[in-house]
């Protein structure tokens, strides 16, 4: 719409003045009519798939993208109301495999003011008021009212963030070793896991393993993150010792079949 090529012109101006290679895309009628899924998730995996597109046409290292702290007690908060668990509230990372967030750490304000000494105008999208997306919600409603208790809360949910970051990590590292143990085979895009070793792993560890296993099959569903509840169905049916065929439908459009001493893991359909 018009409001998409003013900011289009806005950031052609900008890379100009400052001597700036610009690659613009647009997202077509076609393209948009595939979209599933809530139109926030859709129009970033678009996003993030284009500007991974352009990086590799420049054989950039990394792509650099403006994320601030305030962004980062958004999607905290967000993460907590989907109940994502443990890697949700962990928040963005600094640097997270090709994506960079260099001011993750500086309140939007300061962002601001900055543009504002240097008589910069930022574009402001108006979609950002729109109280239908549940961030806008959370950045105008609940953490206006979360601040009348008295804390820099956007502080404070970032710096749990970190911590928690710290203790995702390890899980992580240690799901990777578990990982090992409990693979029996894999047939692109399928995997087969050895259900009786995933019941000898910790809670903590057998969900980290399970993610694991359905995010390596992919998804039919690319705009769809895999949820807490899909998880513990999963969990519920890997421990279920009447060794009868059970069939877990996952929110990502994979499906896991668990059948005797195996847990096999494929991508689905639509």
């Amino acid at each position: 719409g018009a409001g998409s090529a003013a900011d289009a012109a806005f950031v052609a101006e900008c890379c100009a003045h400052l001597g700036i290679s610009l690659t613009l895309g647009l997202v077509s009628e076609d393209e948009r009519a595939g979209w599933h899924g809530s139109l926030e998730a859709a129009a970033r995996t678009a996003r993030y798939r284009f500007l991974r597109m352009v990086a590799a046409d420049v054989a950039a290292d990394c792509i650099a993208v403006g994320h601030t702290l305030d962004d980062q007690a958004e999607t905290v908060l967000l993460h907590l109301l989907r109940g994502s668990g443990l890697d949700g509230l962990a928040g963005m990372r600094p640097r997270a495999h090709d994506l960079i967030r260099p001011i993750l750490g500086l309140r939007r304000a300061a962002t601001e003011a900055y543009c504002a000494e240097r008589g910069i105008t930022p574009r402001d999208d108006p979609s950002n008021a729109d109280p239908r997306f549940t961030r806008n919600r959370v950045r105008h409603e609940l953490l206006p009212l979360l601040a009348t208790f008295g804390s820099d809360i956007h502080a404070t949910l970032a710096r749990n963030a970190e911590i928690l970051a710290r203790d995702a990590d390890y899980l992580n590292a240690a799901a990777e070793a578990a990982w090992a143990s409990v693979l029996r085979h894999t047939t692109a895009p399928t995997v087969t896991l050895d259900r009786t070793a995933l019941r000898g792993l910790p809670p903590a560890m057998r969900s980290r393993v399970l993610r694991r296993a359905i995010l390596a099959v992919g998804s039919p569903k690319p705009d769809a993150s895999l949820n807490a509840d899909s998880l513990a169905r999963l969990d519920r049916v890997v421990l279920d010792g009447s060794g009868e065929r059970r069939v877990v439908q996952l929110n990502t459009g994979a499906v896991a079949v668990c059948h005797r001493d195996e847990v096999t893991i494929t991508p689905g359909g639509q």
